[in-house]
């Protein structure tokens, strides 16, 4: 039998907890819905590592066609490409839900192709079967869009916040820099707006994933984290990971390509909130069977919180308040848990002369007592 599919890693964690205390490896591999030889596996790989960080997963239908279409129809078509960069299928639906044409997406793309405005890339289809959420603001996808030199010399980094489910913009913003204050002001407004979702998807870039620690924990992130928002990043060096973001961005760098980089921060605001609002609740999706975004967004019903209510932490665990550099003394040491966690309560338990230490519903560093030797982690804790 196999570990169940959501936070595994917890779950071995919890099971070597148990394990080491004293409990039955039998009763807990039927607890856990495992065989006793995975049960084995990885109260062995504690043991030979001695380390609960290793029990990670280690790296390994056919329409009628013409051959000549109306003047009107031409035109209409033609004007849709213009103003939207628009292809066969996009405009074959705006035409018969907006106008009442009725013509194939094949005989669209013929009319751009005698027109000569369309390629290739137009062409390409939506694999079918793609993965998305079940519903609206189960996952949230967020990331920069490169940068854009502004006339005075500045630049602006526009921000993209997508719905998973739906494909709907919740956010769009127009930010002088990649620094996290803005970031943190335009998730807030966002949050306030839409409200939150259950799981933000990122990549391993700033502000949101700190390069030069194990775990990557963010100011960001911890806004995320005490929100009860689950945190999760991308694979290093796979793209395709937040493949709905990244594909968002091709259409968005396109549009800008058409219309015009703007020449100030200010005014890139306003296209992409027109580009946002054309996108939304115009634009026909192709993921989504030609319907627009909106259509199958709902606002979260999980409320943002300006003060998180302060975590209950089980009571196993001892209750700290980490200093200005993230640590707490224990025993007569000094302890350092994270930069990012400065100033904030974590609990930590004692477990096989080991600390471990947690932030609110997640482990974020285990302290080997005998050897000093420390290791950041961030894996949602096993029933929380």
């Amino acid at each position: 039998m196999t570990w169940k599919v959501k936070d595994v890693v917890g779950q071995r964690i919890e099971f070597v907890i148990r394990a080491v205390q004293g409990e039955s490896v039998l009763r807990l591999c039927q607890e856990f819905e495992i065989s006793r030889q995975t049960g084995h596996l990885w109260l062995r790989r504690y043991r030979e590592t001695g380390s609960f960080a290793a029990l990670a997963d280690r790296a390994k239908v056919a329409k009628r066609i013409w051959n000549r279409t109306s003047k009107e129809v031409t035109e209409r078509v033609l004007q849709l490409r213009q103003e939207h960069g628009w292809a066969g299928r996009k405009i074959q639906k705006i035409l018969e839900r907006d106008y009442g044409i009725g013509i194939s997406a094949r005989t669209v793309d013929r009319i751009l192709d005698r027109s000569h405005c369309i390629d290739n890339r137009d062409r390409r289809r939506t694999a079918p079967g793609r993965f998305e959420r079940e519903r609206p603001n189960q996952l949230w996808q967020m990331d920069f869009k490169g940068q854009y030199r502004l006339d005075d010399g500045s630049e602006c980094y526009p921000l993209s916040i997508l719905d998973d489910h739906s494909r709907f913009l919740v956010g769009l913003h127009a930010l002088p820099s990649t620094k996290t204050v803005g970031v943190e002001e335009r998730l807030i407004q966002t949050f306030q707006h839409y409200g939150l979702p259950d799981e933000m998807l990122m990549d391993h870039g700033v502000p949101w994933w700190k390069a030069n620690t194990e775990i990557g924990l963010t100011k960001v992130s911890v806004l995320l984290m005490k929100q009860g928002i689950e945190v999760t990043h991308s694979g290093i060096g796979h793209p395709q990971t937040q493949g709905k973001v990244e594909r968002f961005h091709r259409t968005l760098k396109a549009a800008m390509r058409r219309r015009g980089l703007p020449e100030s921060l200010a005014k890139w605001q306003r296209q992409l909130d027109e580009f946002r609002r054309i996108y939304n609740q115009m634009r026909p999706h192709e993921a989504i069977e030609m319907e627009v975004p909106a259509k199958r967004y709902e606002a979260s019903r999980r409320r943002y919180q300006t003060r998180p209510t302060e975590w209950d932490y089980p009571p196993e665990y001892e209750i700290v308040q980490l200093n200005s550099q993230g640590s707490f003394r224990h025993s007569g040491h000094p302890r350092f848990v994270s930069k990012a966690l400065a100033n904030e309560r974590v609990g930590y338990r004692t477990i096989d002369q080991k600390l471990l230490v947690c932030f609110r519903s997640n482990y974020v560093r285990e302290i080997d007592l005998q050897t000093g030797r420390t290791m950041g982690m961030l894996v949602p804790i096993e029933g929380q």
